[in-house]
């Protein structure tokens, strides 16, 4: 988790949404979905991997491109 700041492009793309400011590290059995931003990047949800995600429409309607 420490390298994100550092590297914000180090996970994948969550492929339920393909947003590339949306991103997940897997650390098992641990999901760590992040939200990549030009000046930061902001913890969304950590999960146990065998979950299912479900982004809130708050959170897509902050996107830009939306």
């Amino acid at each position: 988790m420490e390298v994100l700041a550092d590297h914000p492009d180090i996970g994948r793309i969550v492929a339920e949404f393909g947003q590339p400011f949306l991103r997940e590290l897997i650390h098992p059995p641990f999901r760590i979905v992040y939200r990549r931003d030009p000046d930061r990047v902001r913890i969304v949800r950590v999960w146990r991997s065998e979950r299912l995600l479900r982004l809130p429409t708050s959170a897509r309607s902050q996107d830009p491109k939306c």
